[in-house]
């Protein structure tokens, strides 16, 4: 579990680090599709994929002990802002969405991660990202 935890955090502070400081406000979710085609919720703050576009991916090899996470980071422009990067995910090798990060259209920073990496006692993801804010333990 330890492991676990510490990929987490590793995965928040690097997504933090893109786009800075996230916030928690209560939202309704949107769907979308994760990178094996399941649908995914996000919180309704998310952009729109279908509007932004793809401007980079990044191979991550995180290594904790005798474990190594390989994970991959995928990087969206909205033409609409001057910003280098407005969007990006960060999934896992199967293809699952693990954590969304963004800049929505007050300017505020918003980073999502799966509920299922926030439990604990749990492994498994449930496919619903739920917003977390700057200094969430994980």
């Amino acid at each position: 579990m330890r492991i676990k935890s510490n990929i987490s955090l590793i995965i928040i502070t690097t997504l933090g680090l893109l786009l800075g400081p996230a916030r928690v406000y209560g939202e309704e979710t949107r769907a979308t599709k994760n990178l094996r085609q399941e649908t995914v919720l996000l919180p309704a703050s998310a952009p729109d994929k279908g509007q932004l576009i793809p401007i980079g991916v990044a191979l991550v090899h995180i290594e904790s002990g005798d474990k190594t996470a390989k994970l991959t980071v995928l990087y969206y422009k909205d033409p609409r802002t001057q910003r280098t990067v407005d969007y990006a995910e960060l999934y896992n090798t199967s293809g699952e969405l693990l954590a969304a990060s963004w800049i929505d259209r007050s300017g505020i920073h918003r980073t999502a991660v799966d509920e299922g990496l926030l439990d604990e006692n749990k492994s498994e993801l449930k496919g619903v990202l739920v917003l977390v804010e700057e200094g969430t333990a994980i």
